[in-house]
């Protein structure tokens, strides 16, 4: 049997969601770093690249990802910090975030305007950078293994 590439990477995606969150409490060093702990991030992008002929491209649909997502990263740049334990399950918020505002091509005004989406499947690669790395800025520095 012939697995499907959004199969295959939905099933790594969780899995290294689940190691990530498994790790965070005993070893914060090696979930933050770990490439196996964030592979996550970049799944979300593959997903979203490889469905995305069947994301709403319609005004109204665009612009409530594109909005929902911007809420999301603004939550995450207010609460994420050097005493959250990130990546865990505070990684969602910037990667649920991006995907939804990578999601929305026509959304918000500015595309409008501009004439051309906001993003696309040929752009999807920017899912992978602003996910994976807008936690690492907003915990401002990397986690150590002391407790405080």
């Amino acid at each position: 049997m012939r697995l499907r590439i959004v199969a295959v990477a939905s099933i790594l995606g969780v899995a290294s969601f689940v190691l990530n969150v498994a790790l965070i409490g005993p070893n914060p060093v090696a979930a933050f770093y770990l490439p196996f702990t964030r592979a996550f991030e970049l799944l979300v992008g593959a997903v979203l690249a490889a469905k995305w002929d069947r994301v709403s491209q319609e005004a109204a649909a665009s612009d409530w990802r594109a909005w929902l997502g911007i809420a999301l990263i603004a939550v995450a740049s207010v609460i994420l910090d050097r005493h959250r334990a990130f990546p865990g399950w505070w990684a969602l918020l910037p990667v649920a975030g991006t995907a939804l505002l990578l999601s929305a091509p026509f959304g918000l005004a500015l595309s409008h305007r501009a004439g051309k989406p906001a993003a696309g499947p040929d752009r999807i690669d920017q899912l992978s950078a602003l996910s994976s790395g807008t936690g690492r800025y907003w915990c401002f520095s990397p986690p150590s293994n002391s407790r405080h």
